[in-house]
This record gives structure tokens, sequence and C-alpha cells, in this order.
């Protein structure tokens, strides 16, 4: 089945007019997604993209129904759209934009937390449920269903790890890019107790990086997953202090470096994998064996 996102599903899109959201919404749509409307204000009344389009998100989700929203807002309106969704009763917010202001997001993440409401990103490719659906950008052709949940804070090598995956045979049961910014609606360690919840998923990968402390949350929570856990840190040869990609990878002291994050999740129980041939390697051993 997938974690989040389900067959029923019901997603309205925020900023539908969006250049970017544009293309997206056709593949969401290609993949299976349900998507019922968009939110732009001073356009509600009209149809864009063969949606009904709707001033506010609350209005949205009285006539269609919504419980789920993607938002394609710029990052100085994303902490605004994510607490419209959710006060309009949205379940699941899934948020494209990079380098929302950190002052902002804070508020609004904690809102939607102590709201029951689940946000994807900022800062993220979103997720895919091979077979089923997807959110954001996260490509569906690159996908097959199965047994394989992948985590990863870099949507670009969430992408990688899903082709590759699919070329070795191991099909998926969700693919989560959890967002690059520092300060995401959710963390590594929360997906994977879900996925671990999830009867359709017999592993977890995570792909991790350097900066912040989400590896070592994940490696905190092992102890209580029954699902195995194969995890790839990259940045392994770049130098403390220097920004690795997205905001949120700095690796600002030894602790948060790729190696000693690889060394503590080792310790935790995790196999600790180099490259993505590495991961679909260790997956197939583990499945031939079960």
């Amino acid at each position: 089945m997938g974690i989040l996102l389900k067959p029923d599903s019901r997603v309205v899109i925020q900023n539908v007019h969006s250049s970017y959201a544009a293309g997206l919404i056709r593949q969401m749509r290609l993949a299976g997604t349900q998507i019922v409307g968009g939110v732009q204000a001073g356009a509600g009344g009209t149809d864009h993209l063969g949606l009904p389009v709707f001033d506010l998100v609350s209005q949205a989700v009285d006539k269609t129904g919504a419980d789920v929203s993607v938002v394609y807002t710029p990052a100085f309106g994303v902490a605004a759209a994510i607490v419209e969704a959710v006060d309009a009763g949205i379940a699941l917010v899934s948020v494209a934009a990079e380098h929302a202001p950190v002052h902002d997001m804070m508020p609004a993440l904690a809102h939607a937390r102590n709201r029951g409401a689940w946000v994807i990103g900022p800062n993220s490719l979103g997720l895919l449920n091979p077979g089923q659906g997807m959110l954001g950008g996260l490509p569906a052709g690159f996908g097959m269903p199965g047994r394989v949940g992948v985590i990863s804070r870099s949507g670009t090598l969430a992408i990688a790890m899903l082709r590759r995956l699919t070329a070795g045979g191991i099909g998926q049961s969700t693919v989560v890019s959890v967002g690059g910014d520092a300060i995401t609606g959710r963390r590594p360690a929360e997906y994977a107790r879900l996925m671990d919840a999830d009867p359709a998923t017999e592993a977890i990968v995570l792909i991790g990086e350097i900066g912040g402390g989400k590896e070592d949350e994940l490696a905190a929570a092992l102890p209580d997953l029954s699902t195995p856990v194969f995890a790839m840190i990259v940045g392994r040869s770049l130098p403390e202090g220097r920004q690795f990609g997205h905001a949120g990878a700095l690796a600002r002291n030894g602790s948060e470096t790729a190696v000693a994050k690889a060394r503590r999740l080792k310790d935790a129980g995790a196999t600790i994998c180099d490259s993505p041939l590495a991961v679909v390697t260790a997956i197939r051993q583990l499945f031939d064996r079960t």
C-alpha cells in the first residue's frame, strides 16, 4: 500500500497557475493521483488545466473533499500556505519551494503538527507510491511497485536511487523526498516508523547527508524498528563548514560529517552502503535469504 498517499486521496494544488506546477500536474495525473482542484487568489470560479480553481483552500475542501495539498507557492509565501491548508482540514501537505524563511516556517510547521497534519518538505520533490500515485516531482516512470521504502534528504538522490532499484528489479512501496531545507515538516525517523508499520514495506533505505541531526534521530529509533535499514550517507569528502547542495547540508562540526553519521547508524544496526548499486546488492542479498 505504501504510506501517507492513498488511492482515494483527493489532491488540491496551491498556486495552481505556477508555471512549475503545470508540467507536474500532468505527471501526477499520469501516475494515478486524483487531483480535484486548484487554488489561486483572485481566480476563483475559473478553470485551469481542466481543474476548478478556488480563491481559498477552504473553498476547495468544501467543494471537492480535498484532503491533500501540493504547494507551489514561492518560498516567502510557504508558511502562510501551509497554515491555510491545515486550517482548512488538509491532512497531508507537500511543499516544493527551497529556502523558505526559517523563522516563518518554525511556527507554521509547529501549527501543522499540533493539528495532526503531515508536512513533506519544504524543498521537497514529494512522495511516490509506485502504481498508486505521487505528489510533486518524483518521476513515476522510474519506479515499480515493490517492497522497499526510500527516505531521502536529497530529491536528486531519491531519483537516482529510485532508478537504480528499478533497474535492479527491486520495486518500491514508497519513495519520499523529506526536504533539503534545515527545517522540515517531518524527519526521517518519523517516516521510518510509518514504513516499519506498513505491511508492504520489507526494507527501508535512508539517503542521508552531512549537517544536522536527522540521521542520528533515525539511529536512535533503529532498536524499535523491525524492518531492516540500509543507509547511504553522502558528502564524505566535503570539508567541515562548507555547504553541500541545499540549505540543510552543512557540517558545522565533526559529529555532523558523513563518516561520523554512518558510523553511528552502523553501531545502531543499519547496513551502511557507499553507493546506490551497493544498496541494491545488499537488499537483493536480504531478499534472497528470506
